[in-house]
């Protein structure tokens, strides 16, 4: 490996952050990938480290994809091995041309009368010495008594065990 190393994170990424310093147009760098893939770019544009390069060429409208996720969409052709800025996308707030891409998300949740939703929290008071039980069942008592949950009765049975 030659140093010049840029790092795709995700296997939908069009683009690769750059962690070297010095790198000039016309220099390589090494594209890594999380399966151990890696393919050598010739760059196009001197590119800072923490930037991004392009890993193909792109046409106008093509989405931008960093972490699997689309960050943007291409105002004009992108080639490969150019620095990738938002100066020449569109901001993720595509939001309806990104959505294609993604799949359905879910969560663990529940739906509240007014249709909207919500989710369940876990609080847990952990001591972490044998000495602090005390403190921690304190702890929960007051919760219990200035809150409406009913779940910290199970959280105290938990830390008398």
């Amino acid at each position: 490996m030659s140093g010049n190393l840029a790092l795709k994170i995700d296997d939908l990424d069009n683009v690769a952050t750059i962690f070297a310093n010095g790198m000039k147009k016309g220099m390589s760098v090494e594209i890594h990938d999380k399966k151990g893939h890696s393919e050598t770019i010739t760059l196009l544009d001197d590119i800072p480290y923490g930037h991004k390069i392009a890993l193909c060429d792109l046409a106008p409208g093509a989405l931008i994809m960093k972490y699997g996720e689309c960050i943007g969409t291409a105002r004009h052709p992108i080639k490969k091995g150019i620095m990738y800025t938002y100066t020449i996308s569109t901001h993720a707030a595509a939001e309806a041309i990104c959505k294609e891409v993604r799949m359905s998300y879910t969560f663990k949740g529940y739906r509240r009368k007014n249709g909207g939703v919500g989710s369940r929290n876990l609080v847990a008071v952990i001591p972490s010495v044998i000495c602090a039980n005390d403190v921690a069942q304190a702890i929960v008592r007051q919760v219990q008594e200035l809150s409406d949950i009913s779940t910290t009765k199970d959280a105290a049975s938990f830390l008398s065990t």
